[in-house]
């Protein structure tokens, strides 16, 4: 490998990724899909505000601007006017297009502070003392992007990326790993894709979303400020406001799960699985409480793992839901008895009542 050095170049960049402007969130509460879309727009000036509070030189996005491929227009002009304020302080905006973002046609073209990289070959930006280099995804992309880069010796090199390096749990767009990576012997590399923030080395990193997309972006949200002088100085930047958490709880007392959730800060979004034994005449209190729950805390999504008592002897394992997964009228379906139940003629006598109650659960 060889060894990484500047010549005491130095260098201050930003770094974001997986913005998802466009992003309509389906399985949660719709106030709290307003607000975070609103929150979007928030964050993404707060790293405007901060470029030119601290005097960056540029920003790197490392894929996925959009959620879709037919950008809202109302977003384009947002994003517009954001660009123009770094185009005003003399701040440089470099992108390459996700496995999200359209892939033909030109945005912003008319700013000339705003940088697109290429989708079929790789891409360089010369700064003088600093080369920039990305490749824009192309369809069900899988080119290797480790075995398209290249260092350009006396420079400083920065690669901006929409790869998955090694993750089993995300789609595998542009895969390579990171050894393949660390022998570029590029000087940063700037990842998108993964929507966790990961520093897979102190100069390979994935900043994550700017704001959640889903459920599963749980936790902190921000960017990294990037110093290079030698070597690269990478500052993961967190942007306070809402985050989604999730959490799993005994449903043995209500008492305690609203006492729980009571003490949560309001500034986020819960995503609780209840867990345990519910007694057939304990429906309709839970269907009653969680309905109150989400009245008054309004960002609050249940899903269930619970078991159905019917008789004291026996527990009879009804179902195990995750809310996320059930529409409507799946009940019927989901419902499996152990073979020999003793207690399926009880289950019978009152079983629309329980399948209104458990629907009643899980409606929207």
């Amino acid at each position: 490998m060889v060894e990484i050095t500047t010549g005491g170049f130095a260098l201050k960049f930003i770094h974001i990724s997986d913005t998802h402007f466009g992003k309509v969130y389906k399985n949660i509460d719709i106030n709290a899909s307003k607000i975070l879309i609103e929150e979007r727009r928030r964050r993404f000036e707060y790293v405007i505000d901060y470029a030119i509070e601290n005097r960056v030189e540029f920003i790197i996005h490392s894929g996925d601007l959009f959620d879709n491929k037919d950008p809202d227009y109302v977003d384009m002009l947002f994003i517009r006017k954001c660009l123009k304020r770094l185009l005003d302080k003399g701040i440089d905006f470099y992108f390459i297009r996700g496995n999200h973002d359209k892939k033909d046609g030109i945005f912003f073209d008319d700013l000339s502070n705003v940088y697109e990289f290429s989708g079929f070959e790789v891409t360089k930006y010369d700064r003088g003392g600093c080369v920039i280099h990305g490749i824009s995804q192309l369809d069900s992309d899988l080119r290797n992007p480790a075995e398209m880069l290249k260092r350009v010796e006396g420079k400083v090199n920065v690669a901006v990326l929409h790869s998955n390096v090694q993750n089993p749990h995300h789609n595998n767009y542009m895969p390579t790993t990171l050894n393949e990576l660390k022998n570029l012997s590029f000087d940063y590399i700037a990842l998108g894709h993964i929507h966790i923030p990961t520093e897979l080395d102190y100069n390979i990193i994935y900043a994550g979303s700017l704001c959640p997309v889903s459920k599963k972006d749980a936790g902190p949200r921000g960017f990294y400020e990037v110093e290079i002088l030698n070597k690269a100085n990478a500052r993961f930047i967190e942007i306070e406001g809402v985050t989604f958490n999730k959490y799993n709880l005994e449903i043995n007392s209500i008492d305690e799960t609203e006492a729980f959730i009571n003490s949560q800060d309001r500034n986020q979004i819960l995503d609780i699985t209840l867990r345990g034994f519910v007694e057939y005449d304990e429906l309709k209190n839970i269907k009653s409480y969680l309905e109150s729950v989400k009245s008054d805390y309004g960002f609050v999504d249940f899903s269930y793992e619970l078991d159905l008592k019917i008789k004291d002897d026996i527990v009879h394992p009804m179902y195990k839901l995750l809310l996320s997964d059930l529409k409507q009228g799946d009940f019927l379906e989901d419902v499996s008895f152990t073979e020999g139940y003793s207690a399926r003629e009880d289950i019978d006598e009152n079983f629309d009542e329980i399948k209104e109650i458990i629907d009643g659960l899980f409606r929207r």
